[in-house]
């Protein structure tokens, strides 16, 4: 009888202990949970916005010294020097400078520097052109529209196949073309007004 008695007593504390064991079981995978779900899900890596590019290219340029940022100005202007010379090799000898040209008009309106000196202005009637010297005055025709525009050559371009001359976005738009962007066109030089002198006249006494 007490041997039975003991068994019953020995499964009795198996179980308690098994029981035990459980809850410990259960409260370490709740434990767990969290830090096996942030493994297995990791938190996706920052991405810079475009909002924040500005910003960051402006601390950039902050942290550089003015013999950096000098030299970074010296390296952007060898660079396009070099961009505008391979072009200009592109696009073959410039045509022989005539009184006429008959091609491909466009429009060009960035702020750029010229290349007679100076800045760009795109409200200007002026122009660019391959061969004519800076200061020739032109009568620009669009063979589609009938209109016709003067301008003064005060840039080099465009160093483009077919095209003749490069508007600004003024005289571009008085010709109609502005919102086709190209246009036939014949381009006429217009002779040079000669220069007139003051002629002193003696005074009678």
């Amino acid at each position: 009888m007490g041997s039975v008695t003991g068994r019953v007593q020995y499964v009795r504390e198996a179980l308690s202990g098994l029981r035990i064991f459980s809850l410990i079981a259960v409260a370490a995978a709740f434990a767990a949970g969290p830090c096996m779900e942030a493994r297995a899900n990791p938190a996706p890596a920052h991405k810079t916005t475009a909002k924040e590019k500005p910003k960051a290219a402006a601390h950039h340029k902050k942290s550089l010294t003015a013999a950096q940022r000098k030299a970074a100005a010296v390296a952007a202007r060898k660079k396009e020097a070099a961009r505008v010379a391979r072009v200009i090799r592109a696009a073959g000898p410039p045509p022989p400078i005539k009184k006429q040209y008959d091609g491909v008009a466009s429009f060009y309106s960035d702020r750029q520097r010229l290349a007679s000196g100076g800045r760009f202005n795109p409200s200007a009637m002026t122009a660019a052109h391959r061969s004519l010297p800076f200061g020739t005055k032109v009568q620009v025709t669009d063979k589609r529209s009938g209109k016709k525009v003067t301008v003064t050559i005060n840039d080099r371009g465009p160093f483009k196949k077919g095209r003749v001359i490069d508007l600004s976005r003024a005289a571009a738009h008085a010709l109609g073309m502005g919102h086709r962007g190209v246009s036939n066109v014949r381009v006429t030089v217009l002779p040079k007004k000669p220069a007139v002198y003051a002629t002193a006249t003696p005074s009678k006494k």
